[in-house]
């Protein structure tokens, strides 16, 4: 069970993009809801929820939208012994905004951990084993992404667009056919 106070800045994909997702993905991840994680806060005192959120408001108004594409699928050996499936993302852009981002967390103290080492993916599942990979005929699809989410516990999501906006859509579907379909 997460944490109510548990906190990461992660981007959500769309809907349709969880949708395909969805037969390969564990129970453990959809109670969490399928994201990226930029950074991991821990367990944020109530007290620096606003701030927080507010650091992150100013910073994403220095930030573009980008375009994010799956690349391929992969396994990572997690310490305990078991293994993550994971949909391995790309954009151009998506290490400046993790490192934009988690640097001023970082300047403000709310994040401990080092700002390298971003291997950008979403986690589907968790096994004892990595004999599961998505079938090759599997459509990664292509989206657009303009917001991050301020994430803690599984009650509050809050989206911080780019750019200076403030509606939006979290992001939107850009391709809705596998690369090279119609």
């Amino acid at each position: 069970m997460i944490s109510d106070k548990s906190t990461i800045i992660a981007i959500c994909p769309p809907e349709k993009v969880i949708e395909a997702f969805a037969p390969y993905t564990g129970e453990t991840v959809k109670d969490l809801g399928l994201h990226m994680t930029l950074a991991t806060l821990g367990d944020l005192k109530d007290e620096d929820v606003s701030k927080c959120i507010s650091l992150l408001h100013e910073k994403a108004k220095t930030l573009k939208a980008i375009n994010m594409t799956f690349e391929g699928e992969g396994y990572l050996k997690l310490p305990d012994g078991k293994f993550a499936l994971v949909a391995l993302a790309n954009g151009i852009g998506l290490d400046m905004w993790r490192y934009e981002l988690a640097s001023v967390l970082k300047q403000e103290g709310f994040l401990n951990s080092e700002i390298d080492g971003f291997l950008p993916h979403i986690t589907l599942s968790y096994s004892d084993q990595n004999d599961r990979l998505l079938p090759a005929s599997f459509g990664f699809k292509a989206f657009t992404v303009d917001c991050v989410h301020f994430l803690r516990g599984s009650r509050m999501k809050i989206p911080i667009f780019v750019g200076g906006k403030d509606v939006g859509h979290t992001a939107t579907e850009r391709q809705l056919s596998a690369p090279g379909g119609d």
